[in-house]
C-alpha cells in the first residue's frame, strides 16, 4: 500500500509508467546513500566522538552508503515490474 501512494504521487496522466520508472529507482538510491551520510552523526554522538572523529566515521562509511545505495536504486528498478506482474497474476485468478 505504501508502494502504491509513493507511485500516486510519482506519477502523472500519459507518463505515470516511464515516470515511475525512473522516479522511484532514484529515490530508493538516494535514501540508501542518505541513509547512511544522516545517520553516521547521531551515532557517533551516541560513541562521543568529537568533530574530527565523527568526519573520519562518515568518511569511513562512504564505501557502505554507496553500495548501498546503487542496490537500492537496483532493487527498486525491481518493484514497478514486480508489482505489474503481481497485478497481472492477480486478476487472473480472481
Amino acid at each position: 500500500q505504501i508502494y502504491d501512494q509513493t507511485l500516486f504521487l510519482v506519477q502523472s496522466k500519459g507518463t505515470g509508467h516511464s515516470r515511475a520508472c525512473v522516479v522511484y529507482p532514484i529515490l530508493c538510491g538516494v535514501h540508501g546513500f542518505a541513509f547512511g551520510i544522516l545517520y553516521s552523526p547521531a551515532q557517533a554522538l551516541m560513541f562521543g566522538m568529537n568533530f574530527e572523529q565523527t568526519l573520519a566515521w562518515i568518511a569511513a562509511g562512504i564505501p557502505f552508503d554507496l553500495i548501498h545505495g546503487v542496490s537500492n536504486l537496483v532493487v527498486g528498478a525491481l518493484v514497478y515490474p514486480l508489482s505489474e506482474l503481481l497485478r497481472r497474476l492477480t486478476k487472473r485468478i480472481a
